[in-house]
């Protein structure tokens, strides 16, 4: 949510939230990424305004709509009127991404070109809108960590300091992470693999990233006790397409020892999950040390997914 009368910006006589500007600035970077990769693949002329529109239209309506649905302050109290009073802020990043891809989906199937290429350069442009829009929760309050009992120095924007406590500045850490996958799969792209495997490789990488950033968050934006609604989504993402991955490779004549492996980890570390978030969020221990070893964990299915999509596109 917004902090009321804070960090208002005056443009052209019209008052506007400095996160609603990021917002709107991440999505015209966006459209604008994906109106170069439209050109420079040859796609129909006026299809990326199109697309973009779709996009804009579906990621508004879903990121609203999955917030008001899951958002605890909305859940217990949510009338008509409250769900539509956008002014004040409540959105899902995931329903936003969820919307938008969906948009792209539509768009690709009327203009009856290839959905999987339309997602893969849909990714690589998604990823620069969720940088700037991280940037933007700065002005906000969502986007931090639980407060830090010794407060690290010189670690300047990473710390958030505030009144009584100093943070951790979640959404820098989530900003510089989908400015890593953007780069990533733009030079992905541009190896241009099989369609839709640019998509799938940003979706692998963004959904292990989310599912830590997601616990390290701690300001109760979708969260149901100590796990997120978001968080949840995320997982889902990195197992889903991890075992996309491993049937493609299946079906390619290779990797069937590697997906077997792969489902049987990812089963495992759904429970170690579980048993990290319980650790963090009611144990002494140190937090430090937990979030080395959740970090750990998700780097084994990303290198599993890696190799299975090597698996699935070799000839």
């Amino acid at each position: 949510m917004l902090i009321e009368d804070a960090y208002l910006i005056n443009i052209l006589g019209v008052d506007m939230y400095a996160w609603g500007l990021h917002v709107a600035l991440g999505a015209a970077l966006a459209l604008a990424v994906l109106a170069v990769l439209w050109k420079k693949q040859k796609q129909p002329a006026g299809g990326a305004a199109v697309t973009g529109l779709c996009m804009l239209v579906c990621g508004f309506v879903l990121s609203r709509l999955l917030f008001v649905l899951f958002d605890g302050s909305m859940r217990s109290s949510v009338t008509l009127e409250g769900a539509v009073y956008v002014q004040g802020g409540g959105y899902s990043m995931f329903g936003a991404l969820i919307g938008a891809y969906l948009g792209a989906w539509i768009a690709a199937r009327c203009m009856k070109i290839s959905a999987r290429a339309m997602l893969d350069r849909v990714t690589v442009a998604l990823m620069i809108f969720v940088v700037v829009a991280r940037l933007g929760e700065r002005f906000t309050d969502i986007g931090i960590s639980r407060p830090l009992v010794n407060a690290p120095e010189g670690f300047g924007p990473f710390v958030t300091v505030g009144e009584y406590d100093s943070y951790i500045s979640t959404y820098l850490l989530e900003s510089i992470l989908a400015a890593v996958i953007f780069i990533v799969c733009l030079w992905d792209l541009c190896k241009k693999r099989r369609e839709g495997f640019t998509a799938l490789l940003g979706w692998l990488l963004f959904g292990a990233s989310q599912t830590v950033l997601e616990s390290l968050r701690f300001d109760q934006h979708m969260k149901f006790s100590f796990v997120g609604v978001q968080q949840v989504l995320a997982m889902v993402l990195l197992i889903a397409v991890t075992v996309l991955l491993g049937v493609l490779a299946v079906k390619n004549g290779r990797g069937k020892k590697w997906l077997t492996g792969a489902c049987i980890y990812l089963v495992c570390l759904m429970g170690a999950v579980v048993g990290l978030e319980f650790l963090i969020d009611r144990s002494g221990l140190s937090r430090l040390m937990l979030y080395s070893v959740y970090v750990l964990l998700m780097t084994v299915p990303c290198v599993m997914g890696m190799r299975l999509r090597y698996l699935a596109e070799r000839e």
